[in-house]
């Protein structure tokens, strides 16, 4: 039945609930795009690129604000 030496219980809830996992493990890789063949320009589709370059501009003006904010603030009360 079931040669797992880390299952201690081989009773029907055991195998069913082993089956559901490797169905869910299964049906999660099959449906993937891994295996499409639209999958040749790599992992990331147009719109994950899209938001990715977003977000790394918006980091970069929100750090440049807080270093202007920083140099305003040592300009007017450091004297």
């Amino acid at each position: 039945m079931i040669d797992a030496p880390y299952i201690t219980k081989k009773d029907a809830t055991t195998v069913k609930n082993m089956r559901k996992a490797c169905h869910d493990i299964m049906y999660t890789i099959v449906n993937s795009r891994e295996y499409s063949k639209d999958n040749k320009q790599g992992n990331m589709l147009p719109w994950q690129k899209t938001v990715v370059t977003f977000d790394v501009i918006a980091g970069i003006v929100v750090v440049a604000l807080e270093v202007l904010a920083a140099y305003i603030y040592r300009r007017r009360f450091t004297k």
